[in-house]
């Protein structure tokens, strides 16, 4: 438009500009030689979409560019966005107010959109809530809009404050001015609860309102929904996603708390209403596994997608070094004490990884039983895996060594050659390399069977006992033979015997006690009394 004025106009569609960067705005394009416009409102978004276009784009909700104009008394609802390679200029009055000797003059105005955001690949970008340059002069522009504006409102308003007929009319000091006699008029059941023109048909109540739902900076789409005017509405599932965020519910303001969540039903609509997606950052947590090893770690956290340093190991392991961190048990270490995680992304456990240095030799036994079951194998047991040990390894003296068997950490040796029941074998493992045993050497009494035909000797030094009611006593004797002696008593209900030697008292009396080779062959016996 070159000069001219427009007034008492509005706007409540969308407006689109595609392709070929041309100045795009809620009421105008774009004006030369001191056009005025006062007095007029959007209602609708405003988007350039020029990904190619490589020139400087203006888009703005009254007007995308203006020369040497006067803007007053107007404002925009709508949001603005711009998409362009190079040098987007975006305004929620005016995308460009002008250069150095073409300034327009923006006074009164007020932007009550949810976002204004230029995009491009760069940072060569001008957002502003007013304009890019212009004398701009007692504008105001609503708290929490999103988006990259730059504020250069002289003062920010509330929702509330938006739907107040004193924010805009000559009635207070901080009032912009506006005509309500003749010119403007406010219903809270009407245009949102935003002025509108007193000369445009009342709106009946009745009709649908608008549902907007408004990312918060995710992605994703929600198209909008309508509700009968005086009806609840059932809010559905989120559709938006922000990486790194948990969506948490929907606000009513932008930047404001949760108010409802998915699913949630809200009171009768009487107005349009917008909900914004409100996000919680998430945050991952790092445990510690000791893997075997012993201590505490405390878990730590990180945000979804930052790098977290390891703080230094704090578990022991005995007979080992740490060796780093794994991602499973069992695996390989994969960072170092101290490394940095890279980008976080889901809750982590970190296993220790251990390094066997040193191997204890704990214990050292034989099979077998004195005087009848001569030893054939020894146990050897160590508190760790013993890496590559094989039969070289090992030294008997004492006894003749066999074959090693078992994968640790316990292994059995066959032995022979048995000198005699009760002989001391000793055994020695040599230390793999890198690794240390000890003690080196363990000692164990081995068993033979005694020779056939030797009964053996019994030695005992009494002829008769005394034992009292409800006290046991052992018999006291020796015996070398390699078969067992058998006990009994001729008279079990004054005194019982088991086969180890030991008297159980039953009631007063005397009984005796015969002691007989396992062939039934008496050899000795003896007299026991039974006192009260």
């Amino acid at each position: 438009m070159r000069d001219g004025k427009i007034s008492h106009s509005f706007n409540t569609g969308n407006v689109y500009a595609v392709g070929n960067g041309d100045p795009v705005g809620g009421i105008l394009g774009s004006s030369m030689y001191s056009p005025i416009v006062v007095n007029c409102y959007n209602m609708g978004d405003v988007y350039q979409m020029s990904p190619l276009y490589t020139g400087g784009t203006q888009s703005g909700g009254i007007i995308g560019r203006s020369y040497s104009g006067t803007i007053s008394n107007c404002y925009n609802a709508g949001s603005v966005f711009a998409a362009a390679p190079n040098y987007p200029y975006v305004g929620g009055i005016a995308g460009f107010g002008g250069g150095s000797t073409t300034n327009s003059s923006i006074s009164a105005c007020v932007v009550l959109a949810d976002e204004i955001r230029a995009t491009t690949g760069g940072s060569n970008y001008y957002s502003y809530l007013i304009a890019q340059n212009g004398i701009k002069i007692n504008n105001y522009a609503l708290q929490g809009i999103l988006g990259n504006a730059t504020n250069d409102a002289n003062r920010r308003i509330t929702l509330a404050e938006a739907r107040d007929k004193s924010t805009y009319d000559s009635s207070t000091e901080e009032s912009l001015g506006w005509d309500f006699d003749t010119i403007w008029d406010i219903d809270p059941a009407i245009n949102n609860g935003f002025p509108f023109f007193k000369e445009m048909p009342p709106v009946s109540p009745a009709g649908t309102r608008t549902v907007t739902f408004r990312p918060s900076g995710g992605a994703g789409v929600m198209p909008p929904d309508e509700v009968d005017y005086g009806q609840p509405y059932t809010i559905p599932p989120c559709a938006f996603t922000l990486e790194g965020f948990a969506f948490v519910g929907w606000a009513t303001v932008s930047g404001g708390p949760v108010v409802y969540a998915d699913g949630d039903t809200t009171p009768p609509v009487e107005y349009n209403l917008t909900l914004y997606a409100v996000w919680s950052r998430i945050v991952c947590t790092v445990a510690f596994d000791a893997n075997g090893g012993a201590g505490v770690m405390p878990q730590g956290s990180v945000n979804y997608g930052a790098a977290y340093t390891l703080p230094p190991n704090a578990f022991v392991r005995a007979n080992h070094t740490f060796g780093g961190w794994a991602l499973t048990r069992g695996g390989p270490a994969v960072y170092a004490d101290g490394a940095v995680v890279p980008e976080v992304a889901a809750d982590l456990t970190l296993y220790a990884v251990w390094n066997l240095t040193n191997i204890t030799f704990v214990s050292l036994t034989a099979n077998g039983a004195a005087n009848t079951v001569t030893t054939t194998e020894l146990t050897l047991t160590f508190s760790d895996a013993v890496p590559g040990l094989s039969i070289t390894d090992i030294t008997v003296i004492g006894a003749t060594k066999g074959a090693l068997s078992g994968s640790g950490p316990v292994y059995t040796l066959t032995v022979s050659d048995i000198a005699a029941e009760g002989d001391v074998v000793t055994v020695s493992v040599a230390s793999p390399e890198g690794y240390t045993i000890t003690p080196a050497q363990l000692s164990t009494v081995v068993h033979k069977e005694a020779e056939p035909g030797t009964p053996g000797t019994l030695i005992i030094n009494v002829k008769s006992l005394i034992v009292k009611l409800g006290k046991t006593m052992q018999i006291p004797y020796s015996w070398d033979g390699a078969s067992p002696l058998v006990f009994s008593s001729t008279n079990a209900s004054i005194c019982g015997v088991t086969q180890d030697g030991l008297l159980v008292p039953m009631k007063a009396g005397t009984t005796a006690i015969m002691i007989k080779l396992s062939d039934g062959s008496l050899i000795y016996s003896l007299s026991v009394t039974v006192t009260l």
